[in-house]
């Protein structure tokens, strides 16, 4: 579904952002924090970003991880769970987003 809908085929990127995807709602779950996002159309957008972006990482924190969450502790958490499964290349922060 995420391939198709996304037009990415790297199936091996999108089961690793399905694991990070997992990890990110553990953390919403353990910190009851349910004012955010974290389902298959922010799978979607996140697959569509690194397509475009070509970096996994940085489409993430432009997608599933604004998504998550609005509370910035939590976020750091959130990219924390990220970082288990995507290492953050140089430059892929953007400058734009501040925690």
């Amino acid at each position: 579904m995420v391939k198709f809908d996304s037009g990415y085929d790297d199936v091996d990127v999108i089961k690793r952002m399905i694991q990070a995807m997992r990890g990110i709602r553990k953390v919403l779950n353990e910190t009851g924090t349910n004012d955010g996002s974290c389902g298959v159309r922010e799978i979607v957008a996140w697959a569509q970003g690194t397509k475009i972006l070509n970096d996994p990482y940085r489409a993430a924190m432009h997608t599933i991880v604004p998504s998550a969450t609005e509370d910035d502790e939590v976020l750091a958490e959130v990219v924390g769970a990220l970082e288990n499964f995507f290492v953050k290349k140089n430059g892929s922060l953007g400058e734009d987003l501040v925690f």
